[in-house]
């Protein structure tokens, strides 16, 4: 599922992938960091709740700027 950010120009958003598994979902990329991130993750999970890891594909602030919101977060070393 695509998520994109409020409060953003569309030139300067980046794309928020939610991938839901069985066991745990993914978030790829945190966006700007403007708004809260994990609220709105959560009420789009079938299952709320269930276990979430936040991944970074590079260290561009507009990609890894919510990080902080997620406890379980990695970014790609490159």
């Amino acid at each position: 599922m695509l998520l994109t950010e409020p409060f953003v120009h569309e030139f300067l958003r980046a794309n928020i992938w939610l991938i839901e598994g069985r066991e745990r979902d993914l978030l790829v990329d945190c966006g700007n960091g403007i708004a809260p991130l994990l609220p709105a993750v959560r009420a789009l999970q079938e299952r709320p709740g269930k276990p979430l890891v936040a991944v970074a594909t590079h260290t561009h602030s507009d990609h890894m700027g919510g990080m902080h919101e997620f406890p379980a977060r990695l970014v790609h070393p490159l």
